[in-house]
């Protein structure tokens, strides 16, 4: 799942945690410098259900800790209401690949705010270079907090570069829910657009 909101949606978290997996706990990983999102966000789920809820510092906790507790995790929520680079460095090796189990063990994910740019092939630094992200939408950029793709000056520069990208906005009061069998919903309101690159305009 994918949020535009970096300081998180009560409506968005709240039907997330209807659809999250069994009754498994919820992880909120903390990405570096932005520890008080983090607790934030914490608080918030522990209000919204009776699920265990417990927090996963990506930059000190050992890779044993840290693989376990976001395996085990019905639900990982990564919010970073500073900078995607801090995300993407947060979601970086063991991370991602408890992230991943979690994910394969039928746990639900959700990036919000700046952290969501990392489920696209791109981030975006301030002096905007591209950095590579995770790639769990390949070839898309996307764009948290942006109603209108087409008007980003981020998606304008990618798509001069990459002909077959996809730029991807999702306003802050959306989210966009994919499934593993292709499924795509758009919760919060419709504030989810795209622009394509010049390639697209053969197909």
């Amino acid at each position: 799942m994918l949020s535009g909101d970096a300081s998180g949606s009560e409506s968005v978290r709240a039907r997330a945690l209807t659809v999250a997996a069994g009754d498994g706990p919820v992880a909120v990983l903390a990405c570096g410098g932005d520890n008080e999102a983090a607790g934030r966000t914490l608080e918030d789920f522990e209000d919204l259900g009776d699920r265990p809820v417990y927090l996963v510092d990506a930059l000190t906790e050992d890779d044993d800790s840290l693989r376990a507790s976001l395996s085990n995790a019905g639900m990982v929520v990564v919010t970073c209401a500073m900078d995607p680079i801090l995300a993407h460095d947060a979601l970086s090796g063991v991370t991602s690949e408890g992230i991943f189990n979690a994910w394969e063990a039928g746990g639900l994910v959700l990036l919000e705010g700046p952290a969501a740019m990392c489920g696209g092939a791109w981030v975006v630094t301030e002096d905007r270079e591209f950095r590579d992200a995770l790639a769990w939408l390949p070839g898309t950029l996307v764009l948290p907090g942006t109603v209108d793709a087409a008007a980003s000056e981020a998606a304008r520069q990618l798509l001069d570069r990459e002909q077959q990208g996809v730029a991807l906005g999702i306003g802050e009061n959306a989210a966009l829910a994919l499934g593993p069998s292709g499924e795509l919903e758009i919760w919060g309101r419709q504030e989810v657009s795209i622009a394509l690159g010049a390639a697209w305009q053969a197909v």
